[in-house]
């Protein structure tokens, strides 16, 4: 009974240290991106900080991995401090009362090719909408980066109105670094 107990004990001590393993830190250069058609055919390109975070990722364990990510509109920047205070207003991301974006995944699986799909749910405003978010995933020792890409409608999520000036659909770039922690 005592080597089982004994057994048990290291079993779930070194399960406990490889979960710890498995937690990411992102690094400050880390990068959420957007571009969206603007006005006259231009590309307007954006960032957003992100605010917290929560990665537990595993190639090994896809089941138990997870992501919660937090992103600050209130951090928006289009390298037009005019626009981006528009942005801020209700009409757009209405900061003061929706001063986050959130995302939350469902589930994470391996393609074909080596790649991965976080597919989850993602809210901005009161709107929630679930996504499939393609990445890559390098891991160099205890640190790695996740690069991945997908598209949205801004008009699923409230913000703006129809336009002939702006584009419907904006591209998200997410280029991460983390750091095992």
């Amino acid at each position: 009974m005592k080597i089982t107990l004994s057994f048990l004990s290291i079993l779930f001590a070194s399960w406990g240290a490889i979960s710890i393993l498995n937690n990411w830190n992102i690094q400050p250069s880390s990068a959420i991106q957007f571009t969206i058609k603007g006005p006259l055919g231009t590309t307007v390109k954006g960032n957003l900080a992100i605010f917290s975070s929560k990665i537990s990722f595993d190639t090994s364990n896809l089941s138990g991995s997870s992501f919660a990510i937090a992103l600050s509109v209130i951090s928006i920047n289009t390298d037009n401090k005019k626009r981006d205070e528009h942005l801020k207003k209700q009409d757009f991301f209405g900061v003061e009362q929706f001063p986050l974006i959130h995302f939350q995944t469902t589930s994470i699986q391996k393609t074909a090719d080596g790649k991965y799909i976080a597919k989850g749910n993602l809210t901005i405003k009161s709107f929630t909408k679930p996504v499939s978010i393609g990445f890559r995933f390098q891991e160099h020792g205890v640190d790695a980066n996740f690069q991945g890409d997908f598209i949205i409608n801004r008009l699923d999520y409230g913000i703006g109105g129809k336009s002939i000036l702006i584009g419907n659909e904006v591209f998200i770039t997410i280029s991460v670094a983390a750091r095992k922690g």
